[in-house]
């Protein structure tokens, strides 16, 4: 671990050699932080002592190395003594759940709800493209557990896209966003599609072991999705663009009508962000009829127009991911490893793992390899 300060702020640097660390930061107050890093080592539990008054938020940045950089800002500008950071001991209690509260809750279309949250403990949890965090909340006399994986910190209706691309890796402990179906009457989602402003509940460390550093080698990636679980990937396509200059990401995404393409705009703005590195086709069940794009269900047929066999020269660097439900990832799986002749290690389900109950099972694996089920 390494210390560094300018005038304006300090900072540490931890070098894990680990592919996407899950890292937690907490100031407990203006002097003190806690750091939590889940390594393939282990865990590191450090608690610090500022010499003087930092201000939150922080910014925690991982590379694709594993080197972790934690930066506050003075809250003085000026020359810290050193050891400018002191380690006070290593912790051992871990706190896996912390109050959040609900920062604002605003309905984008007929049945999806954007939610902003952040923690009221000032703790942040950096969340490497794909992992989730996972909710308690008391709903109908128990307490409930339901898992989402955040969304790209820029805004869905007004989709202002700056170039370069934006992305996950640098980020501030403000806040977090996700996307809720509002899936009537009486659910979880519904009830925390619902949620007003300040509403608190429980909110977990990171959690999820895909780690998209393990596919950088890469050239191609085929997203497959349908309708709102094309949520889980948003991330993962901003970093799969922005790790690789020369890769290209495709999206074939089937919806039900035109309310369902939230980010049809966002997709475009990609687009031209990328120098058409991203390209995307939208598929319409059931579209109006000013709809004149692409009508129909997901079927192989479209697969087989869009996606190319594969080849001896671009098999091994083919990467596909799908959302959706379990039905639909395993036929997709089935009709790229049959009929398009993909290795079946390159066909992956991205997942925001399962409800449970009770505050008991945690679903740490939130990738599957159809063929391992």
């Amino acid at each position: 671990m390494d210390i560094f300060q300018t005038i304006m702020y300090v900072g540490l640097i931890y070098k894990t050699y680990t592919p996407c660390p899950k890292v937690q930061v907490s100031l407990i107050n203006s002097k003190n932080l806690k750091v939590k890093i889940e390594t393939s080592n282990g865990t590191i539990n450090d608690m610090f002592l500022f010499e003087k008054h930092v201000i939150w938020p922080g910014r925690v940045s991982v590379d694709t190395e594993g080197v972790v950089q934690i930066q506050f800002n003075k809250m003085s500008q000026e020359e810290w003594n050193n050891p400018c950071i002191k380690l006070l001991y290593n912790e051992t209690q871990v706190i896996h759940f912390h109050t959040s509260e609900v920062l604002t809750n605003e309905q984008i279309n007929e049945d999806t709800v954007l939610i902003s949250f952040a923690s009221t403990e000032r703790v942040f949890n950096y969340i490497h493209p794909g992992q989730f965090l996972s909710f308690n909340v008391y709903y109908e006399g128990e307490v409930c557990n339901i898992t989402f994986i955040p969304v790209p910190l820029f805004p869905i209706k007004t989709l202002d896209y700056p170039n370069p691309l934006p992305g996950m890796f640098h980020s501030t402990g403000e806040s977090y966003q996700l996307i809720t179906k509002n899936y009537p009457p009486r659910s979880i989602t519904e009830y925390l599609s619902n949620k007003k402003l300040g509403s608190k509940f429980h909110m977990s460390n990171p959690i999820g072991d895909f780690c998209p550093v393990d596919y950088k080698d890469v050239k191609f990636v085929y997203i497959i999705s349908v309708r709102n679980s094309v949520k889980n990937v948003l991330s993962l396509i901003v970093w799969f663009l922005q790790t690789n200059s020369s890769r290209k990401v495709f999206i074939i995404w089937y919806c039900k009508n035109e309310s369902d393409l939230t980010w049809k705009k966002m997709f475009h703005q990609i687009t031209k962000a990328s120098n058409n590195r991203f390209n995307f086709k939208l598929i319409l069940s059931a579209g109006s009829k000013l709809w004149r794009g692409c009508r129909g269900k997901p079927h192989y047929s479209w697969l087989k127009s869009i996606i190319p066999l594969a080849n001896e020269t671009d098999i091994n660097k083919t990467l596909f991911l799908l959302t959706g439900s379990i039905h639909f990832a395993t036929v997709t799986y089935k009709q790229l490893v049959i009929s398009h002749g993909y290795p079946s290690s390159a066909v992956l389900w991205i997942h925001n793992a399962v409800m449970t109950y009770n505050n008991t099972n945690y679903i740490l694996k939130n990738y599957i390899n159809i063929n391992d089920r």
